[in-house]
């Protein structure tokens, strides 16, 4: 089954917030994070590493210092000595989120701001072009977020590096759940779930895999900093 779990980033983030959790990361996470010009990226980077390590050492029984990461071919980050489980992460605004599955996985995250989605309708298919014209005024911003972010996280599910025009995929709605279609075919081998749990966001996740839970599990920050400790 596909779980999906996020954190919430303080009220207040400062760069002291980010230097406290920096002993906690790897040198190398250590260097990226010190590249960000603000501090909400940083704490963003920082915790989608932690969320990373705390939710993969549950799973495999360990502690976080000791798992081992590698990345494909196409960049996307694996665990370097095990084939699964198989992770990705996403963020926006002040919510990391994660989904992890035994089969290849993607997950997006957009903040639902106040946008003029007019310039970026080139994104949809004509059917889905055709249905949020049909849409009420006060619909149409919701549909374009959750189209948007199915497709995204289709993308990173495939993992491979391809650019694929977003406008030729299409999220069709049907009897046995939502499907994917892209180049005029059904892809039988990916399965979509959108989740609701703040309302001034958007999440989707897609899988390999056809279960997922009904929920995204809400992490507490102070859960991770204790887990990610050095032990005695």
């Amino acid at each position: 089954m596909v779980e999906t779990y996020a954190v919430c980033l303080p009220e207040r983030v400062t760069w002291a917030q980010a230097g406290e959790l920096l002993p906690l990361v790897t040198e190398e996470r250590r260097q990226r994070v010190l590249r960000f010009r603000y501090a909400e990226d940083a704490l963003r980077s920082l915790l989608g590493d932690l969320l990373t390590r705390h939710l993969l050492a549950l799973e495999l029984g360990c502690h976080p210092a000791g798992l081992a990461f590698a990345t494909t071919a196409h960049g996307k980050p694996v665990l370097a000595d095990r084939a699964n489980p198989w992770f990705n992460v996403g963020h926006s605004g002040r919510w990391v989120a994660m989904a992890i599955s035994q089969q290849p996985v993607g997950i997006d995250i957009e903040q639902k701001a106040p946008i003029d989605p007019s310039p970026m309708l080139d994104l949809l298919s004509p059917e889905e072009r055709k249905e949020f014209d049909g849409l009420a005024e006060g619909a149409r911003l919701d549909y374009f977020y959750r189209l948007w972010t199915a497709k995204e996280s289709f993308l990173k599910a495939m993992g491979s590096g391809l650019s694929v025009p977003l406008a030729s995929i299409s999220i069709r709605p049907g009897p046995g759940g939502t499907s994917l279609v892209c180049g005029g075919e059904t892809l039988a081998d990916f399965y979509l779930c959108s989740l609701d749990f703040d309302p001034d966001y958007d999440l989707s996740v897609c899988a390999r895999e056809r279960e997922f839970g009904d929920r995204c599990n809400v992490v507490e920050l102070a859960e991770i900093l204790a887990a990610a400790k050095p032990r005695p």
